[in-house]
């Protein structure tokens, strides 16, 4: 699996002891947070009636918000459980 920015983030701020099964599992685990991230924005701008420029702006907001965040939460997830 290729290594990208997001997953050295998460390996070097939290200080992760990685072999090849943990990065083929932190990537499984990385897919699903991204997609999380990716949904909440585009389900908030559906739902609220707004013009694109908005949207724009709103969603830019919300995904720095939830990348920093659930980035996060899995770093100290994964050093919780003794990674």
């Amino acid at each position: 699996m290729k290594k990208n920015k997001g997953l050295n983030f998460i390996v070097k701020k939290y200080d992760l002891k990685m072999d090849d099964n943990k990065w083929k599992y932190l990537g499984r685990l990385f897919v699903l947070v991204n997609s999380l991230i990716l949904a909440v924005p585009i389900e908030i701008v559906f739902i609220f009636d707004i013009n694109y420029i908005l949207a724009l702006v709103i969603s830019l907001g919300i995904f720095i918000v939830l990348i920093y965040t659930f980035y996060n939460i899995l770093g100290l997830l994964l050093k919780k459980k003794g990674w």
